[in-house]
């Protein structure tokens, strides 16, 4: 009798703690991609979709960390990157495409004398964006599913300091492809145009090989004619000029200035941050863009913008993509861009990730509970071998 009232006090731990450890478990398992899956789902088109809608997507300044950073944080930033475009693929829109917008690297800049760490953060991208590679197609009529990710950024180019470095140059576009072209999507009458920007900040009284390059490209590019059903996105990793976001979206006017990004008030540094208004002017009047993505400035801006086309001004859609790593922001972003075919019209919505605060709270809430229901079946065992031991003597 004293046997069984022992165990019948001692029984109800064993339950709680069982309960406790699994729940904590979910947590710890599932929480993450569970609101994951519940923010991509819930960022949607502001108007109805017809179904002649296109959908892309944009990510810029993932940032693959190098080996001056810890390997903790090496492996918390590439594990946050690769479960965010897993589940971008999995709940996300059906896309017709994705474009990476630069800075695919971070730090590679710091080792020139070693080809092994190119290689090393090749693997790593292709390891984060699996779920998209599949896709990739670089045909220049493609009517599958493409990837573009060779804009490139000044980290990809050169460490820090904004220009070009021949040999990054070389080894970017070897594997990831041209660092200037175009891809026409003939079914929808699409040109989707990508410049090597790097070169454009490099001295002009220095004629380097990049520069050259990508000035004879756009030279050869064909001129839009005018009222023609073609509609043109640019590419690029610098935006174009402006002196500050404050006539950007509502959403960037409530940010507030951060380690890796400015306020909307502060002036954006000409050949630095954004191209100055010449290099600027240039490039618009030549390509003669609908819609402009870029990234660089790790946060977002949507705004209607303009350039001279001879004496016309012509307006298009200037957007700047959110930097879509946790280590460059707490909650990190991509551009979804919704084409009408019929009425020829771009829409583009800034989507967010969960707040990494949020996120760690998660896991440090599923870790406690854990510690907690180890902790109640280490007691209970412990209270029933002392009863045993008790009556034992």
């Amino acid at each position: 009798m004293e046997r069984v009232e022992r165990r019948r006090l001692c029984l109800p731990l064993y339950p709680v703690a069982v309960g406790i450890g699994i729940l904590s478990v979910v947590i710890l398992l599932w929480s993450e991609l569970v609101w994951l899956a519940w923010t991509i789902r819930s960022c949607r088109s502001t108007s109805p979709l017809s179904r002649n809608t296109v959908t892309f997507a944009a990510i810029s300044d993932i940032h693959i960390l190098g080996r001056e950073r810890s390997a903790l944080d090496i492996a918390w930033t590439d594990y946050q990157t690769r479960k965010a475009l897993w589940a971008l693929s999995r709940f996300g829109p059906k896309l017709r495409g994705m474009v990476v917008l630069g800075d695919i690297l971070d730090q590679l800049g710091r080792y020139p004398e070693v080809r092994e760490e190119w290689s090393w953060f090749l693997r790593r991208y292709e390891w984060v964006m699996r779920d998209f590679a599949k896709h990739k197609d670089n045909s220049d009529d493609a009517r599958e599913n493409f990837v573009i990710d060779s804009v490139i950024g000044n980290h990809d180019a050169q460490f820090v300091y904004l220009g070009s470095t021949p040999w990054l140059m070389d080894w970017f576009s070897s594997d990831l492809g041209p660092l200037n072209g175009m891809k026409r999507l003939e079914d929808l009458d699409v040109e989707l145009i990508w410049v090597n920007a790097m070169s454009l900040f490099d001295n002009t009284t220095v004629r380097t090989k990049s520069h050259e390059e990508t000035i004879q490209f756009l030279q050869s590019l064909p001129a839009k004619p005018k009222g023609s059903r073609t509609k043109r996105i640019l590419l690029s990793h610098v935006p174009s000029f402006r002196e500050n976001d404050l006539d950007c979206d509502k959403d960037r006017l409530r940010e507030r200035a951060h380690v890796t990004y400015f306020a909307p008030e502060e002036p954006l540094r000409n050949a630095f941050d954004v191209f100055n208004e010449q290099v600027s002017q240039d490039l618009l009047s030549k390509v003669s863009p609908d819609l402009m993505l870029s990234g660089h400035l790790h946060s977002q801006c949507v705004k209607s913008s303009s350039f001279l086309d001879g004496q016309e001004l012509v307006q298009f859609m200037d957007v700047s993509v959110p930097s879509f790593s946790y280590r460059m922001r707490p909650d990190p972003g991509y551009a979804v861009v919704y084409f009408d075919k019929e009425s020829r019209q771009f829409e583009t919505k800034i989507c967010k990730l969960p707040s990494e605060p949020f996120m760690i709270a998660m896991d440090i809430a599923g870790g406690i509970g854990l510690a907690t229901a180890i902790v109640l079946i280490g007691v209970a065992r412990w209270s029933d071998a002392s009863k045993s031991k008790s009556k034992a003597l």
